[in-house]
């Protein structure tokens, strides 16, 4: 996935908008919405411009308090 990537197809055959990115701890992050399901919300890491979606609650509720950070900036 590059940077300039804004709407991105999963494994899912849905589309999502990359609302945001991060790095953190040495990974990248993103934060997707899908296009077709607003309440359908992604946070996955990124390798190897693949994403993994995560499914940890404490690891997840962690990158999502990452990505309130960048949005009080």
């Amino acid at each position: 996935m590059e940077k300039k990537d804004y709407i991105i197809t999963l494994d899912d055959n849905k589309e999502y908008a990359l609302v945001n990115q991060l790095e953190f701890e040495g990974n990248r992050y993103v934060y997707l919405i899908e296009l077709n399901n607003y309440e359908n919300v992604i946070f996955g890491e990124i390798n190897n411009d693949t994403i993994t979606i995560i499914e940890d609650n404490e690891f997840r509720s962690k990158i999502i308090s990452e990505f309130a950070k960048l949005e009080e900036k």
